[in-house]
């Protein structure tokens, strides 16, 4: 054999060395890329496990007893002889209102009309006694009197200072005019509250307004009071929801003997329900799919199965499942992202079921 078909020889040796060796990487590079499809997933078990609706509102410190002020007629704030924060008593001053220049001269001029009246009264009365005129005209004078009269009364009425008095005991929670501000008639003078009637108002949205009953138990935290939990309970249920925000009010009554303000936040949890033995799972395992229905993924055979699910109470991380998952089945709870119907998937972690064994 010449050295030129040596040469042809090693060149086709090493060709197909090339190829095999591609191939076998190829093959490698196949069977990586898969190992790195499988899915790496955390599951739980599901089995029988206790859940309770819980219902975190808001609400505001307010008196349920409380009167708003205002000035019977017009004319000056006099004096205020109250600041806000006041405690006063019943029937105590709380704002002079002063009499106005334009009631004086209505006085005056009905003053002047009184003595006509009265002149033009004793001049039919005597006509009448004398019986010179029928006893029609002497009762048309009389009535003509007693009008002018009144409106006297009235005006002289007028001209006296008027003072706005404490309805009951209370505080003053806010003073709405300054002296020497000319007020006109039905103007809010001063707002005060009886500090004894405090409670925690809040509100329901429609779907939970027939689940709030009467003496519920409800723990409150006040942002006040550093956050520090105080127990309650629904005093009263409002027998009609509000047309524009589709809620119901309430009033919540703390049992703990605190200070209370107006105005003070409250952050109220209301335990509505609690059902036993029953499928939960963590929310984040439940996701919506492209027809528009909640669904999870569990695993069986190594592979990804969507389970169309119905959906029960929550309890801030937890969801009662209703229908659609059993006893036993295992739910994946990470790894959700890309995974599709019968994708292979490689259990990593399995998690102790939501709220421990049984």
């Amino acid at each position: 054999m010449n050295i030129k078909k040596i040469g042809i020889l090693l060149i086709v040796i090493i060709a197909l060395s090339l190829v095999v060796f591609v191939g076998n990487k190829s093959n490698k590079t196949d069977i990586v890329e898969k190992k790195a499809k499988l899915a790496v997933v955390d599951v739980i078990d599901v089995k029988p496990t206790d859940i309770t609706q819980v219902l975190d509102l808001t609400g505001s410190v307010e008196p349920y007893h409380n009167a708003s002020l205002a000035s019977p007629a017009e004319g000056p704030v006099a004096e205020i002889k109250v600041r806000e924060g006041d405690m006063v008593k019943k029937d105590q001053d709380i704002i002079i209102i002063g009499r106005t220049h334009g009631i004086d001269a209505l006085i005056a001029s009905l003053e002047e009309e009184m003595r006509k009246e009265k002149s033009n009264l004793d001049r039919t009365e005597l006509l009448y006694k004398n019986n010179v005129l029928p006893a029609e005209k002497y009762e048309i004078a009389r009535a003509s009197f007693e009008k002018v009269n009144a409106a006297l009364i009235k005006a002289q009425e007028q001209s006296r200072d008027y003072i706005i008095k404490a309805p009951w005991d209370g505080i003053v929670e806010e003073i709405l005019v300054k002296e020497g501000e000319y007020l006109s008639p039905r103007q809010k003078l001063v707002s005060i509250y009886e500090p004894q009637t405090l409670i925690i108002k809040s509100t329901v949205y429609e779907k939970y307004a027939m689940d709030i009953k009467e003496n519920m138990e409800v723990n409150i935290v006040l942002d006040a009071y550093n956050n520090q939990k105080f127990n309650g309970f629904v005093k009263k249920v409002y027998p009609y929801l509000n047309n524009k925000l589709r809620t119901r009010p309430f009033e919540v009554d703390i049992e703990n003997d605190i200070v209370l303000l107006p105005g003070m936040f409250a952050r109220l949890s209301i335990s509505l329900k609690e059902i036993k033995n029953t499928v939960v799972i963590p929310s984040a395992a439940v996701f919506t799919d492209k027809d528009g229905d909640f669904s999870i993924f569990t695993v069986e055979d190594n592979k990804a199965v969507q389970k169309k699910v119905y959906k029960g109470i929550e309890n801030g991380a937890d969801i009662e499942i209703i229908k659609g998952l059993v006893f036993g089945d295992k739910v994946i709870v990470n790894g959700i992202d890309g995974i599709k119907n019968n994708s292979p998937v490689k259990i990593l972690n399995k998690q102790a079921k939501i709220g421990g064994d049984k």
